[in-house]
């Protein structure tokens, strides 16, 4: 899989999508794809008699029922398919997403902190971020005073990763991909969005022990440059600033916090 670095140094927000290149596009359900490998692996089984919501919390884990993960796949139709030997043939680009189903949180009425909770064992900064996408607190202590922000209906999706191929790169597909994301989801896998986010900040995040500390000040610098570009040729608001530590691998770099901004776009108003 390429590296999801948000080919930042390469994006070019006021360029539009080459028309002449075609292109297919594909989806994956990442959520389905992890439980049917349980289903398989430990051979899980269900019987006639058995309500399936218990079913499910008795094999899966809860986040299965509240948060779906996925991919939107562009790829070359000139190409031949992949191979074993080049699984990356033909691949264009990807985005990959966390929808939120808060119809299902809602009714379950699974508190905001338990829900940090079950997503900080999957991802600690993302979990940080999902908590203050999803609820009114200002910091993650102000717990049990989270309420969410959401209402049945309203279906916030996160934008955690998008990579284009060096290729394809500054022909508008990542432009593509972010764009029409509420549209293949609410019309192909069924998930309707009410807004989208991402955050800046976050990849050089989790780069950071990858590089220099003069590399990591200059990619943080056009990194930010250029996020703050593509929110404003996409018509995406700046919404929380905050500063996460604990995310380094030594105890130094966990102490030095790291500015995180989130921006978001309301793809429709309540009326």
């Amino acid at each position: 899989m390429p590296k999801f670095n948000y080919v930042m140094e390469d994006f070019n927000p006021n360029r539009k999508p080459v028309s002449n290149i075609p292109f297919k596009v594909s989806f994956i359900n990442d959520t389905s794809i992890a439980m049917d490998i349980t289903v398989h692996r430990t051979n899980t089984h269900t019987f006639a008699n058995e309500d399936p919501t218990d079913y499910l919390g008795k094999n899966f884990p809860p986040l299965l029922s509240y948060v779906q993960n996925g991919s939107i796949i562009l790829t070359d139709p000139t190409c031949p398919p992949p191979s074993p030997k080049n699984p990356q043939r033909g691949l264009i680009g990807m985005l990959q997403y966390q929808w939120f189903n808060m119809n299902q949180i809602l009714m379950d009425e699974i508190p905001a902190y338990d829900l940090f909770n079950l997503l900080e064992k999957e991802n600690k900064l993302g979990a940080i971020i999902d908590f203050h996408i999803l609820s009114n607190a200002l910091y993650i202590q102000d717990n049990e005073k989270a309420e969410y922000l959401f209402d049945i209906g309203f279906n916030p999706c996160y934008i955690t990763g998008v990579s284009v191929m060096e290729k394809y790169r500054n022909q508008g597909f990542a432009t593509y991909l972010i764009n029409s994301l509420p549209t293949y989801l609410s019309r192909v896998v069924g998930f309707p969005v009410a807004c989208v986010f991402f955050a800046k900040n976050v990849l050089f995040a989790h780069d950071l022990n990858e590089l220099s500390k003069e590399e990591a000040e200059a990619q943080m610098e056009l990194t930010n440059s250029i996020m703050d570009r593509i929110a404003k040729r996409l018509e995406f608001k700046k919404a929380i600033q905050m500063e996460v530590k604990g995310i380094g691998n030594t105890a130094e770099e966990a102490m030095m916090p790291v500015p995180i901004t989130i921006f978001m776009k309301d793809i429709y108003e309540e009326d």
